[in-house]
């Protein structure tokens, strides 16, 4: 992912830019563009291009990228005034460095077609919503298991239960709505409610990379969110922990199950045993794959028939694109409702002779001047599929040096 530079080491790089005549490379209309910095303001930047650019629009932003050292820079900005070769851009809100692309974000060239479509039906449903899609997939050794038999995995999932927990409880909230607190904050947050022990209290880290539990401070944030005063925080939380003690658990697990951008149900697991080894953060990875099999089987089982709504084919405007991925625009809609951070869409490209249908995940989504922005990947094209489109729009030959950086 890439990461922004702090204002020290923006100043720095911008500094750079302007003492050694570092080149910046603008692309526009499958062209390539050499700018240089001439001077800067507190809001401006001031480029000299090394001949004339068609069709720039004032208020234009435009991508930019550099390398300083080895290390590739981009930022992105709006062109402010046009004097001859000279043009004033405005002061870039952020660089960014670290980049997980190894290619350059370009426009659109202007014969290309691009449209997009859902690779399967996305459901209306009465559930509580989370800004995150979730897909079904689940962990190899979940392959074999019939979806259908839904007993026969909720069957497999008590037995493990028995061996790391006194019991567990399933909860689905397609007739009563989440009330208790950890319902409300598992199905708002989408995340699991995790109480290693009563005397630990919850995590103050989550040792996931995606982030999976809701920590003390998570708790916290909840807390101010429904209205509650947190000047007493200690004292509540305290009090929290201490009703679950009351209550004979020892250690206790809230897995939500999350169904696209839904959160349908949990699986509470709670030990109430002196002696028994705590419920191991490892367990919390098992029964959320348990908790995504559920929730497949019952789509298999026809659990959320009456949720169906249609797969339409959209356009909106594109950003920018690179070999890797495209960025889009989308007004605030039930469609931007429907394109969360994780889910899956299919771009389909038309330019020259040739149309290419690429699977995508959506990995940015952002709001600004009133749109919504969304980042996506592309993921699984071939080798012949790079080819065409590095070839297209950055109007180069496609080279093996290319291949292995995709690699």
């Amino acid at each position: 992912m890439s990461i922004p530079v702090k204002n020290i080491e923006k100043e720095f790089l911008l500094k750079m830019l302007y003492d050694q005549r570092l080149p910046v490379i603008l692309k526009k209309n499958k062209a390539e563009y050499i700018l240089f910095l001439e001077r800067q303001t507190k809001k401006e930047l001031v480029f000299s291009a090394n001949k004339p650019i068609d069709k720039l629009i004032k208020m234009e932003k435009l991508n930019f990228l550099f390398d300083y050292h080895g290390k590739i820079i981009i930022f992105t900005s709006a062109l402010m005034q046009i004097n001859g070769n000279m043009l004033t851009f405005a002061m870039p809100d952020y660089l960014y460095k670290d980049l997980d692309r190894m290619f350059p974000r370009v426009e659109v060239p202007a014969g290309m077609k691009i449209h997009f479509s859902f690779p399967e039906e996305r459901l209306d449903l009465p559930f509580p919503r989370v800004m995150e899609y979730e897909s079904g997939d689940t962990e190899d050794i979940f392959k074999n298991i019939d979806l259908k038999n839904f007993s026969i995995i909720v069957y497999q999932m008590s037995s493990l239960v028995k061996r790391i927990a006194t019991a567990y409880k399933l909860v689905f909230f397609k007739d009563t709505k989440p009330s208790t607190l950890e319902e409300l904050i598992v199905s708002k947050t989408g995340k699991a409610m995790y109480l290693p022990s009563v005397e630990s209290g919850l995590p103050l880290e989550d040792p996931f990379p995606e982030k999976r539990i809701i920590t003390k401070d998570i708790f916290k944030t909840y807390l101010e969110s429904t209205g509650v005063s947190v000047s007493n925080f200690d004292e509540l939380y305290l009090k929290y922990i201490n009703s679950k003690a009351d209550k004979g658990i020892l250690s206790a697990l809230w897995v939500p199950i999350p169904f696209q951008e839904y959160i349908i149900g949990y699986i509470f697991i709670w030990s109430s045993e002196k002696g028994k080894v705590p419920l191991e953060p490892k367990v919390i990875e098992i029964i959320y794959q348990y908790a995504k099999l559920l929730a497949q089987s019952l789509k298999v089982n026809d659990y959320f028939k009456d949720g169906k709504i249609r797969s339409d084919i959209f356009e909106e405007k594109i950003v920018d694109i690179s070999i890797t991925g495209l960025m889009f625009t989308c007004p605030p809609s039930d469609l931007s409702s429907l394109l969360l951070k994780g889910s899956n869409i299919i771009v389909k490209m038309i330019f020259e002779d040739k149309t290419l249908n690429v699977n995508a995940k959506i990995t940015r989504r952002f709001n600004d001047d009133s749109l919504w922005h969304i980042g996506c990947r592309f993921m699984d094209m071939k080798k012949e599929d790079y080819k065409k489109l590095f070839e297209y729009i950055y109007n180069k030959p496609f080279t093996e040096t290319d291949a292995k950086n995709l690699s």
